[in-house]
């Protein structure tokens, strides 16, 4: 009887403790950040640090075979992040420059942030050691899915060093979208490197369980932002298509008949109204890129559109 007071005393602390364990604190300093590669910036030093033991690819949670420190820190403006990442062998490094979202076959460094804390979407960013972006939302609800047609408007650099490479990032709180409010916020995020050698592995800040499908659920919660807004995207996108046609009564005869020329304009609205809610909007839409069908160009062809149907 003893013994079984003491456990249900117990449990609830313990669970208290991992909870806690969780949540860490990220800095917010006031100081300006020179996106270089270089992390000479002295705000730097007050930034959270986190390391990636493990390797979760190919290994389950093995120690990683080289070591990488991430720094997180913010600003009232933009989230900071930088990446240490060693090699013992630099000349190894993998990096071209390439086409934005085309690094996956380099090295490179990156983390998922969660802003809503949903454990169900992230925002997906990574960097090559040249500085070569990708960014997308991945999706628990879509099948472990990664879409990386989204561009958000971010800064990054990167550089190698005679002891691996260096990445510095900024992320603009107005690029992102979270709920809004005064005080604190907590974000789910895990940072990640891939290390392809002759084998590819991939090392993350966290343990992470095979056995569980969703992976945004074993993030780590960051906490901090209180100076953070959500921005209120505004895209507008005006669209014009010209044409002129002429033609001739017979075919041998040479003299074409008088240009006839036309014009349509066009004219889309996508606004954030707030970080859960957008309103779209069209003036004179050109049906062939809103039907259900494959996008296709409707401009400079001596052809109209063709769908199977």
């Amino acid at each position: 009887m003893h013994t079984k007071t003491i456990t249900l005393a117990f449990l609830p602390l313990a669970l208290t403790l991992v909870t806690h364990a969780q949540t860490l604190e990220v800095p917010e300093v006031n100081a300006e950040f020179r996106i270089d590669g270089i992390m000479d910036e002295p705000a730097w030093q007050k930034a959270l640090v986190l390391e990636l033991p493990y390797e979760i690819e190919p290994g389950e949670n093995t120690p990683a075979p080289v070591r990488t420190t991430c720094y997180v820190v913010s600003t009232p403006h933009a989230l900071l992040v930088g990446f240490e990442a060693f090699d013992p062998n630099p000349s190894e490094i993998r990096a071209h420059y390439s086409d934005r979202d085309r690094l996956f076959r380099d090295d490179f460094v990156g983390f998922y942030l969660d802003t809503f804390a949903d454990k169900r979407r992230a925002y997906t960013f990574a960097v090559n050691p040249l500085g070569v972006q990708a960014d997308g939302v991945r999706s628990e609800t879509a099948g472990d899915e990664e879409n990386y047609s989204f561009d958000f408007t971010w800064n990054a650099a990167g550089r190698i060093t005679d002891s691996g490479y260096q990445v510095e990032i900024e992320i603009p709180f107005s690029a992102l979208r979270f709920p809004a409010g005064n005080g604190a916020k907590k974000w789910g995020f895990g940072a990640l490197r891939a290390y392809p050698r002759s084998v590819r592995r991939m090392l993350f800040s966290a343990r992470l369980d095979r056995n569980n499908a969703c992976t945004l659920c074993q993030l780590p919660e960051i906490q901090g932002f209180a100076s953070a807004r959500p921005g209120r995207s505004l895209e507008v996108n005006p669209t014009f298509a010209a044409a002129q046609s002429q033609t001739r009564k017979e075919l041998d005869q040479p003299t074409m008949s008088q240009p006839s020329r036309r014009g349509d304009g066009g004219l889309s609205l996508l606004w954030g109204v707030t970080p859960n809610l957008s309103l779209a909007a069209t003036l004179n839409p050109d049906f062939s890129q809103v039907e259900a069908d494959a996008a296709q160009l409707s401009v400079n062809r001596t052809f109209a559109l063709f769908y199977p149907e």
